[in-house]
């Protein structure tokens, strides 16, 4: 190869690199709602047997995968909201709820974990219910995630499309929300 079209060759290598940029996938303010918790948020359940729990806020992480732009990985930073609930009755950190909502190419996936329970879902609206609590409050685009596992103390809880959990079935009674605050 001539010295002009090595040249030629090299200098273009670096614009080349340069323009390869990662794109990044934003979540829709709708899909941003699946995760209606602030900072310092305080659930408070009440059981049917009239026992209190509560659980608080403790973090909220909104950022992008894939930070270093990394091809091999992905050509694509896809956004995500990961949000920690802790239940004030225990110190075990599986004790709570996780939230993670991740847009990628195909679709936006909700993985909620509610006292070591997962429940994955895709966005899509179909598979939700209405829900009534016994306070009359009537939810109507709630999904309902049921554990299968015998051994587990956690039967079943729901999730509001705009209001987060609002209730959580044991297999020693039901928790339904009954308030929620903000202490900053």
């Amino acid at each position: 190869m001539n010295f002009i079209a090595r040249f030629f060759t090299l200098s273009l290598l670096p614009s080349l690199f340069a323009s390869c940029d990662c794109s990044q996938l934003h979540l829709k303010s709708a899909e941003k709602e699946m995760s209606p918790y602030k900072l310092n948020d305080l659930l408070i359940f009440k059981s049917e047997l009239g026992n209190l729990d509560s659980l608080k806020v403790s973090s909220i992480e909104n950022d992008f995968t894939n930070q270093d732009c990394n091809w091999s990985y992905s050509s694509t930073q896809n956004e995500y909201i990961r949000t920690t609930l802790n239940a004030n009755i225990c110190r075990n950190h599986d004790c709570g709820v996780k939230i993670l909502i991740e847009k990628n190419r195909r679709n936006t996936r909700v993985e909620i974990s509610v006292f070591r329970q997962p429940g994955i879902l895709k966005l899509n609206g179909s598979n939700t219910t209405s829900v009534t609590l016994s306070s009359g409050k009537k939810y109507d685009s709630v999904f309902t995630f049921k554990n299968y596992s015998r051994n587990d103390e956690m039967e079943a809880f729901f999730w509001d499309r705009t209001d987060g959990l609002i209730k959580y079935k044991t297999n020693k009674e039901t928790f339904e929300l009954v308030g929620r605050a903000n202490y900053r």
